[in-house]
């Protein structure tokens, strides 16, 4: 056993991998899209987040907007997602990342006839999954309010985007 003047040079290792399956995670479908919530900001301390986005074809996924707090690394797992920047498109084809720093106008969609699949990682992830959840919401209320819009958008540290 150790003595007091001792604890503060010893780790406490008491965390345990976490292994999560390809179909593991909450499950939110907007629209004909799908958000599933892999690695969520509790179980990282608000650290990182990870989401796997599936976008029917022809699909938006956002708009363009920026972030003031958070960094957003985009894998794509299949299909051709387009990346659109405040003044370039450019397609990120299977296995492209993209990362896209704070401060830095962006957005994203499927334009194209097949299924693109992406991991979306957030850092920090500022608790990302109430965006998903509340966009869902915001999406399904009819008529649709812009104000809700705008304030889940303001939450969750995603600044639209006009010129």
């Amino acid at each position: 056993m150790q003595n007091k003047e001792t604890e503060y040079l010893v780790d406490d290792l008491k965390g345990k991998p976490r292994i999560i399956a390809p179909e593991e995670g909450e499950d939110i479908g907007i629209y004909n899209s799908n958000v599933l919530l892999k690695i969520t900001s509790d179980m990282t301390n608000g650290q990182f987040g990870v989401y796997q986005i599936e976008l029917a074809p022809q699909s938006m996924g956002a708009d363009l907007h920026y972030h003031r707090f958070m960094e957003e690394l985009f894998i794509v797992i299949s299909g051709n997602l387009t990346i659109t920047a405040k003044d370039a498109q450019q397609t990120a084809l299977p296995g492209t990342m993209v990362h896209i720093p704070k401060f830095t106008v962006h957005g994203f969609k499927n334009d194209t006839d097949e299924p693109v699949k992406v991991l979306l990682f957030f850092n920090p992830s500022m608790g990302r999954e109430g965006f998903f959840k509340g966009l869902k919401q915001v999406l399904e209320e009819k008529p649709f309010a812009q104000d809700r819009f705008e304030q889940l958008y303001n939450k969750y540290d995603s600044v639209p985007y006009k010129e």
